[in-house]
């Protein structure tokens, strides 16, 4: 029997943090010249990974909460 390998896509794979306001530039330049980050490269790369922690630790806590829902809703059926 021949198996079909499936390829997990990551939905964040995508995602890259985008510098939007003249604001968010100029703390950008002001935290590279402090030496909290090497270049722009950088700072756009580390808050790239934080914010996708952010979100995946969002969607873990939205996947709980709905399979606690989904228990509590068998035990109220069952009973």
């Amino acid at each position: 029997m021949a198996t079909k390998k499936i390829e997990q896509t990551d939905k964040y794979a995508g995602y890259g943090y985008e510098i939007v306001t003249p604001e968010e530039l100029r703390e950008a330049q002001w935290l590279i010249e402090q030496g909290d980050y090497k270049d722009m490269e950088d700072y756009i790369n580390r808050i790239t990974r934080m914010e996708i922690s952010i979100m995946k630790d969002a969607d873990a806590k939205k996947m709980k909460t709905s399979q606690k829902k989904r228990l509590a809703a068998k035990r109220r059926n069952a009973a």
